[in-house]
């Protein structure tokens, strides 16, 4: 099963790279914006509903979150929650940053 926090993560990563408040979140998929901090927080899970309404808005493939194996054991993991709180403008440069590693062939 995914971790909680790990999700919640990946939710917010999400949000902040499409430049929306959780206030914004919370409008436009009619998810009440408390919830939506105890997602991200990992808190608790999202009901169904509410998860397919914020993968929809988010533009993120729920098999890609939920095939996961992650856990907050996982390498990646500490990265993730590094990085959940920077803004879109620094994940951008982050993403930019890993396009370049990969396409460099730098191992």
């Amino acid at each position: 099963m995914l971790d909680k926090k790990l999700l919640g993560n990946k939710l917010k990563i999400a949000r902040v790279k499409k430049n929306l408040s959780q206030y914004d979140l919370e409008n436009l998929a009619d998810v009440d914006q408390r919830l939506i901090t105890r997602y991200e927080n990992g808190k608790c899970y999202p009901k169904l509903d509410a998860f397919v309404k914020l993968i929809k808005i988010l533009e993120i493939d729920a098999n890609e979150i939920l095939e996961q194996k992650n856990n907050l054991k996982s390498p990646y993991s500490n990265i993730m929650q590094k990085i959940s709180f920077l803004s879109a403008k620094q994940l951008n440069f982050i993403e930019l940053v890993v396009d370049n590693l990969t396409k460099s062939g730098l191992k």
